[in-house]
């Protein structure tokens, strides 16, 4: 499965939407645009979705870090 599907099924998820309100053009269409987003949920998952499909090699240790630096930064 490709990294724009992955991204879709996780912040289409349901629970995700009610939670943070997102409307569907909210979304973006691919990876790419989301982690351009200035949705600070919509650009984690992508953080996360990018990171584990194309870095096998990473560690949790390493993306927890990545994603809590982003978060801080932005919430």
């Amino acid at each position: 499965m490709n990294k724009n599907k992955i991204f879709k099924k996780f912040i289409s998820h349901e629970l995700i939407r009610e939670k943070y309100k997102l409307q569907e053009i909210d979304v973006p269409n691919n990876i790419t645009r989301a982690l351009a987003s200035e949705i600070p949920i919509i650009r984690t998952i992508a953080i996360l979705v990018d990171e584990l499909e194309g870095n096998q090699g990473i560690n949790d240790i390493t993306l927890y870090n990545k994603i809590n630096i982003y978060l801080n930064q932005n919430i």
